[in-house]
């Protein structure tokens, strides 16, 4: 059997009928339920935290998930090898990296947000690259024109007042694995 077709089968064994139903729909439905799309050809991810703190992790997979009752789930797998990796470091990655967009700038650029993140096939092109230094780049995006924060002191009666309800950071899991868990110091 292909890995595809095992892990469908462990899926469907897995989960109680209803949970079946939720995920893959019933026979009377004309349109699937979740459709799956999959990214290839994305195999090393580059990230710079902060001048002197680069670290480089493999893509094992990039799924987006799109049910049909408009929710979209990304899964993106990575890993890495190199033990010499500092445990702050990754505390630093996954503070970072599941940030949609920079909370706010400050005289050293991007808060809470990595200073490039870069992806390469498995010939090493770039195949995408995001900056993080420029709050111009955002805010030409997300003006929300005619829109308006609620709550802003210059309401105008014209425009559409909008709140936001979620923040920049996105859900994540993370596993870490170490050959002796005894080792692990404070770093300090």
């Amino acid at each position: 059997m292909a890995p595809d077709e095992i892990t469908r089968y462990a899926e469907f064994v897995y989960f109680h009928p209803f949970i079946r139903r939720f995920l893959y729909g019933d026979a009377k439905s004309e349109r699937p339920v979740l459709r799956i799309f999959k990214r290839t050809g994305i195999k090393k991810l580059h990230i710079v935290l902060r001048e002197g703190q680069e670290l480089e992790f493999d893509v094992d997979r990039i799924h987006l998930y799109v049910f049909d009752i408009e929710v979209a789930i990304l899964v993106m797998e990575i890993s890495s090898t190199n033990a010499n990796t500092e445990l702050s470091d990754i505390q630093d990655f996954l503070d970072q990296f599941r940030r949609a967009y920079p909370p706010y700038w400050d005289y050293a650029g991007a808060g809470h947000s990595p200073q490039t993140v870069k992806f390469f096939n498995n010939n090493n092109e770039l195949r995408a690259e995001g900056l993080y230094n420029d709050p111009k780049d955002y805010l030409s995006f997300v003006l929300l024109e005619p829109f308006e924060p609620c709550g802003h002191s210059n309401v105008n009666r014209d425009k559409v007042c909008y709140l936001q309800l979620e923040d920049e950071r996105m859900p994540y899991m993370a596993y870490l694995a170490f050959d002796n868990p005894r080792l692990l110091t404070q770093g300090i």
